[in-house]
């Protein structure tokens, strides 16, 4: 089965000149790459983007944390082809020093570079940004966040600044996040007849407004952010969901912000609504800020959207089915409105809905004017929907969980890749001026060899271990038919070494012992005297038809 293509066009391999750059001292950047070549970049990416310069060993808990998470280490550099060793052997000792020592074992790790130059840097100049914009057009496919470049780009960038950035982007809106929860628990028991003036005489009033401006001065990193993203990328880069929901809530913040400060409508059910859906889209939004945290691999937002693109044709069909069943109901019980429950078809359907996830009430069918009809109704409806449509419901979601759990890796990479290039658009030119650690020439990579670590084990390790391990029945039964055939052989040369061992000691007596028969003899005696049937315990019986015997046997 042909694998996926890395471009949805096509992406032939390198040119000649790409490869004579390879070689050569001075590395091309990946600018100079997409304009030699457009369109055999990402081959360019896969065959030419790491070289590997070597292997070496370090203590086995020096790389534990690298055994666990899969992951590889990364480091900046100026140069392609430094002493790797002793960069690697330094890096690697600043955090060994508070490790407990016991028994330790030797770990082979590889030492590889990206040979891309300039790769780390921000924007159009590097290689993270071209390949994130492609991607978010549809041109890549998810499999490119896999190649070893990427991945080491992405690894780098985050642990060198990234993190620390983001880390500091989920305080401020911690600080949005708790302001607003305090001020909706605080609005709850507030007069909406008081002004501002009133309000602020007394604690409560004060907190409330407090609370708002502290939502208002947590919002307003992510404005500029916002900002930023949408110069970056344009309005067809920049619409996605998470941007879309980002847009509501600041508005949304905004005008709860007026309408409380400002006393319009304080006591109106508009306010109370826009409340409600503000503190509901803060919450969610914590999903932005998890999908790119290790623990969370396969995210809410992103199994929900996976799940929503199989399912929404079920789905219509699912509520155009309910619906059909809604009318049905609704028109059998024309003559019994003193019931509520379907004494509009909007009822019917809630009614209808609540059926389905169990919530039945029979002696509202057994007291209608057509208590039969009803039931039959009733009982389709629930062998349709609860039995049949829910069950497959279910069975299209779990595949969909499960296709999202397969590229976990994947996305996950691709997340991590998109909230760096969103904070690097908004980072300001002084802070990369200060910080030039953050754009090397080179990114070098520290990856585990696999026949290295055969002897460190993790807890998900052992068990891929012990099925690796395991042997194959197919194997096993061919071992087995092959030993058996060994062993034939030698029991059938042995059967030949022992007839011939007595055939020449029967011939030997025939001829050196006195008074007994010679040969000839015997055999008159034989022909002369009747044939008697051999007993079970004769020894010469069996002589003559050995070689028989072993003739089969060789066969």
């Amino acid at each position: 089965m042909a694998s996926e293509p890395l471009l949805n066009g096509q992406d032939t391999g390198t040119d000649t000149l790409l490869e004579a750059q390879y070689l050569s001292e001075e590395q091309p950047d990946f600018v100079q790459v997409i304009a030699h070549d457009p369109e055999g970049v990402i081959a360019y990416i896969e065959q030419k983007g790491v070289q590997d310069l070597g292997t070496f060993k370090v203590q086995d808990e020096t790389v534990l944390e690298l055994l666990e998470d899969g992951a590889m280490f990364t480091l900046g550099s100026d140069s392609q082809y430094p002493d790797w060793e002793r960069m690697w052997k330094q890096e690697l000792s600043r955090d060994d020093t508070n490790k407990p020592k016991g028994w330790t074992a030797h770990i082979e790790v590889q030492a590889s570079v990206v040979t891309l130059r300039n790769a780390a840097n921000a924007d159009d100049f590097g290689l993270l940004n071209p390949i994130l914009h492609r991607y978010m057009n549809g041109a890549c496919s998810l499999k490119v966040w896999g190649l070893q470049a990427v991945r080491a780009v992405v690894t780098f960038k985050w642990n060198a600044w990234a993190r620390y950035y983001l880390y500091c982007e989920l305080a401020c809106y911690l600080i949005w996040l708790l302001g607003f929860q305090v001020f909706t628990i605080i609005f709850q028991d507030e007069d909406s007849h008081e002004s501002l003036r009133q309000l602020l005489k007394h604690g409560l009033g004060r907190a409330t407004v407090a609370a708002e401006l502290v939502c208002l001065c947590g919002m307003a990193p992510f404005l500029y952010i916002e900002a930023g993203t949408f110069l970056e990328y344009g309005f067809y880069g920049w619409r996605s969901a998470w941007n879309f929901m980002d847009v509501v809530a600041y508005v949304n913040q905004i005008v709860i912000a007026v309408m409380h400060l400002g006393r319009y409508a304080v006591g109106s059910e508009a306010l109370s609504v826009l409340v409600s859906f503000q503190i509901l889209l803060l919450w969610v939004k914590i999903q932005y800020f998890a999908r790119v945290l290790q623990p969370t691999k396969n995210p809410f937002m992103d199994t929900l959207r996976a799940v929503i693109q199989d399912v929404k044709w079920f789905l219509f069909l699912l509520v155009l089915t309910v619906w059909g069943f809604t009318c049905a109901f609704y028109i059998l019980f024309r003559q019994d409105q003193q019931y509520e429950q379907f004494n509009n078809i909007l009822h019917a359907f809630v009614t209808l809905f609540s059926i389905m996830l169990g919530g039945t009430d029979l002696d509202l069918f057994y007291n209608s004017h057509n208590p039969i009809i009803g039931i039959v109704l009733l009982l389709l409806f629930v062998f349709t929907m609860s039995m049949v449509l829910l069950n497959c419901l279910i069975a299209i979601m779990s595949d969909a969980c499960s296709r999202v759990a397969e590229n976990g890796d994947l996305r996950f990479t691709a997340g991590r890749a998109q909230i760096i290039d969103e904070l690097e658009c908004t980072i300001p030119a002084w802070l990369r001026r200060c910080n030039p650690q953050w754009y090397p020439k080179f990114v070098h990579v520290l990856t585990v060899v696999p026949s290295g670590c055969l002897a460190v084990f993790t807890e998900d390790d052992t068990a891929a271990a012990a099925a690796a391990a395991k042997p194959d029945p197919l194997e096993q039964m061919q071992a087995t038919i092959s030993e058996l055939q060994q062993q034939l052989q030698a029991m059938a040369k042995t059967q030949e070494a022992m007839a011939k061992c007595v055939l020449g000691k029967q011939s030997g007596t025939d001829e050196q012992t006195p008074g007994v028969p010679t040969q000839s003899e015997s055999e008159a005696t034989s022909l002369s005297e009747p044939k008697s049937e051999p007993t079970e315990g004769s020894g010469r019986s069996w002589l003559p038809s050995m070689p028989s015997i072993l003739g089969r046997t060789q066969v």
